[in-house]
């Protein structure tokens, strides 16, 4: 054994729960779980929509899959971290009484996933560090605004309040976006005119083809 990775980082109980699941699981659903993360092109497993999916294409429940997805995947970026094998993982968990008996199946899909730990793991580090360092976009919302013009400003020292009545004589075209960062959930508006709002697009237009040239050097 080259490492003996749950023994000094000790499981939670939730992290043994899930282990317990997957191992589990029949040889279908075991298939449906590697060819899962074998088929990932975004480090992504634990996304809703598509655990949603594999409970709707198995008829088992999205929690189940859910965790077993989460043991898969710490098992996967394991191995092709620290080269461990499946015997090794396996061995690590009957020596901590996570897996009480022989289970054959689940010793064949950790053998399985051993021979894409590497490339799985390679994944993992790609999105972890293209996502780290700064804020991530979490979501944006855009929309149009009409702003009224009115015909004077009020100065403060110089306009009497009671006497201050402007005529509203236009509408000012404004585009309201607000950006929200995953970091902290804070929500950042600002508003642009027709001019910037086009310039602000060629910019981001300019950026997405570096950024789709350089994905295809990486690749």
């Amino acid at each position: 054994m080259k490492s003996k990775y749950f023994k000094v980082y000790s499981l939670s109980e939730e992290g043994k729960k899930n282990i317990i699941v997957l191992a589990n699981l029949s040889d279908e659903l075991l298939e449906v779980i590697f060819s899962y993360l074998n088929d990932l092109k975004t480090y992504q497993p634990y996304e809703k929509s598509a655990i949603l999916s594999l409970a709707e294409k198995t008829g088992e429940s999205a929690e189940r899959l859910r965790k077993a997805v989460f043991a898969a995947d710490t098992f996967a970026k394991r191995m092709g971290e620290l080269d461990d094998s499946a015997q090794d993982l396996y061995s690590d968990l009957v020596s901590l009484n996570i897996l009480s008996q022989s289970i054959p199946q689940f010793l064949r899909f950790l053998e399985k996933l051993s021979s894409i730990s590497k490339k799985y793991y390679l994944l993992y580090r790609a999105t972890d560090t293209s996502e780290g360092g700064v804020p991530n976009l979490s979501r944006t919302s855009m929309t149009v605004a009409l702003k009224p013009v009115f015909d004077k400003d009020f100065v403060y020292g110089t306009d009497d309040i009671m006497k201050y009545s402007p005529q509203m004589i236009n509408f000012a075209a404004v585009a309201h976006i607000s950006i929200e960062r995953d970091d902290c959930s804070q929500v950042f508006p600002f508003q642009v005119k027709k001019a910037d709002l086009d310039k602000f697009i060629t910019d981001l237009i300019v950026l997405q083809k570096q950024l789709i040239i350089a994905e295809q050097k990486i690749k």
